[in-house]
């Protein structure tokens, strides 16, 4: 028998966080084996930088979002995604180099869960 190693795509949801999400985006853009970046514009002030989707070599794209909050916003990335597993990342907020990684090896000793949380290594673009 064949296990394939689970997908896994990265949601950022953002509202009025334009000074923190390129380096959230970049967190899990640098991600090994991570296939995408979803990004819900959940009304941020401004629009999205366009950058954030051009720099990514098309591994990224931007969701409307439905200006109705976090939890909104994060169903409908769910609505959107295309791989198996969805891992959310706060707009100001970066993962550790092996976050998705861990993540992966967890979701692979546990092929019937349908949700893995926990305590992942996380930091603000500041450093605390």
């Amino acid at each position: 028998m064949h296990v394939s190693t689970p997908t896994i795509s990265a949601a950022i949801p953002a509202r009025n966080a334009r000074e923190t999400l390129t380096a959230a985006v970049q967190s899990a853009l640098s991600q090994p084996g991570l296939v995408q970046v979803l990004l819900v514009d959940d009304g941020a002030n401004g629009s999205l930088p366009k950058e954030l989707a051009a720099g990514s070599h098309g591994r990224s794209r931007v969701i409307p979002g439905p200006q109705s909050g976090s939890g909104a916003a994060r169903n409908a990335v769910i609505v959107a995604c295309e791989r198996e597993w969805v891992a959310f990342l706060d707009a100001d907020d970066l993962w550790c180099d092996d976050h998705v990684e861990k993540l992966r090896a967890l979701i692979s000793g546990h092929r019937h869960a349908g949700a893995a949380f926990g305590e992942p290594c996380t930091s603000t673009p500041t450093g605390s």
